[in-house]
């Protein structure tokens, strides 16, 4: 079997294929990131011109929108909106008369669709002119006002075994989880695919008549899947280290700082006292990184390589079996559905366990083999849960992948030698109550 092993790493990671793609994909990421940012950046080419038509009076000062030039019109709609049809300007504003407590009938004309966050540029200061009117209407102190507006934060904690309260996010934990079981998820897919391609190019080759001449085909099995289980982990490993360079050095380079988006600057803004933004981020940076740090890191690592090296035993398992049955990569899709579909239900049963990590069906769907590998780690995120709950689901997962090795290794001995033949669901069966 370690021969296999040998043979079979050695000459996955020697390929050219192999070394490109670990070498390029971390830049992928960085690369698609910065082209979206500056195809979102270009400008359009286009017009930029408004036209407000203000009806009502109360917009005479004009407005300020980033990326845009405001003009006043004092003709009427029919005329502003004539000059639509000669690409004169990009759009026109239309503001009619209104109660100040019902601003109804606004609306904005263009020919060319406007970005999605577009009218957003102007409800902000429509909105902050409205209500400084009715400040002035009811005449009321603006700071007044300002300090009867309360802003109420709950911090949210959670109890461990010990009894220790520890800071939590939810929103970082939703964003770990499903990071970690999608990563899971992408990893299983792509290296069973591996194994079972593997496995047919030496049968089609029939170089594999060879090889069980002197090799079980359940150590040929075997040696396979880890094989390509120890590529997964080099690859892996080369990824993280590389993105880790990439990312600080490119924000050591680029001198990136966090800035609050427009979002955070309209709740923090309602406090005006000098400071008040930078101070309100910065306890909120300081509360993510508090969060961070108390996440059992080393646990949480040490739980995603056992369930990682468990889920993609159990399925490369399967994968080879189905790449043994088969002559071709069209032959083996029907048989390659059944085994994809407990992946998908686990990315779809996520849903579940991020709602309520510790209920029932939680804990279930943790302990069954075929799912616990992707949802164990959605709920580990939130919480690594009690012992027993692990201990059991890793029992059931050790279980699982040796009844999976033993079930495909029987179909495996048979097929690995079968050429031409039309292979079913009942030739499958008969292949593994084959006792020799």
């Amino acid at each position: 079997m370690w021969v296999i092993f040998e043979r079979e790493y050695l000459e996955k990671v020697k390929k050219k294929s192999f070394l490109i793609a670990t070498l390029l994909v971390p830049f992928i990421f960085p690369l698609i990131g910065g082209v979206g940012y500056l195809l979102g950046n270009l400008d359009s080419g286009g017009n930029k011109t408004i036209q407000v038509v203000d009806e009502s009076g109360f917009f005479s000062d004009g407005f300020t929108i980033s990326g845009y030039e405001v003009k006043m019109d004092e003709r009427p709609l029919d005329s502003a909106r004539n000059d639509l049809q000669n690409d004169d300007i990009f759009g026109v504003l239309y503001i009619p008369s209104f109660e100040l407590a019902n601003p109804e009938g606004i609306t904005f004309e263009s020919r060319k669709s406007p970005e999605i966050t577009f009218t957003n540029k102007f409800r902000n200061p429509i909105k902050s002119k409205i209500d400084s009117l009715k400040l002035v209407k009811f005449n009321l102190d603006p700071e007044v006002v300002a300090k009867l507006k309360t802003s109420v934060s709950i911090e949210s904690l959670t109890m461990s075994d010990s009894g220790e309260s520890k800071e939590s996010n939810k929103e970082l934990s939703l964003g770990l989880g499903y990071g970690m079981a999608f990563l899971m998820y992408m990893f299983v897919f792509l290296y069973g695919t591996m194994i079972m391609q593997s496995v047919l190019n030496e049968k089609s080759s029939k170089i594999v008549e060879v090889i069980v001449s002197s090799v079980k085909p359940f150590q040929l099995m075997l040696g396979k899947v880890l094989a390509i289980a120890a590529v997964a982990f080099t690859q892996m490993a080369i990824w993280i280290i590389l993105m880790t360079v990439i990312f600080t050095a490119a924000s050591t380079i680029l001198g990136y700082q966090y800035q609050p988006d427009a979002s955070q600057i309209e709740i923090i803004d309602s406090v005006s006292q000098d400071g008040a933004i930078n101070g309100a981020v910065d306890e909120k940076v300081e509360q993510v990184l508090n969060t961070i740090y108390s996440i059992p890191w080393g646990t949480v690592i040490g739980l995603f390589l056992f369930y990682f090296l468990g889920g993609f035993l159990l399925y490369g398992a399967l994968f080879a079996a189905v790449g043994s049955a088969v002559d071709n990569l069209q032959e083996a899709q029907q048989f390659t559905l059944p085994i994809t579909i407990p992946i998908i239900a686990s990315m779809a049963f996520m849903v579940i366990v991020l709602k309520d990590p510790d209920g029932t069906a939680s804990n279930l769907l943790t302990m069954i083999p075929l799912t616990s590998p992707i949802l164990m780690m959605a709920r580990v995120a939130y919480r690594v849960p009690e012992w027993w709950q692990l201990a059991i689901s890793m029992i059931l997962l050790v279980g699982g992948f040796i009844g999976t090795l033993w079930f495909a290794g029987r179909i495996y001995r048979v097929g690995i030698l079968m050429h031409g033949a039309k292979v079913n669901y009942k030739i499958l069966a008969k292949w593994f109550m084959t006792k020799q």
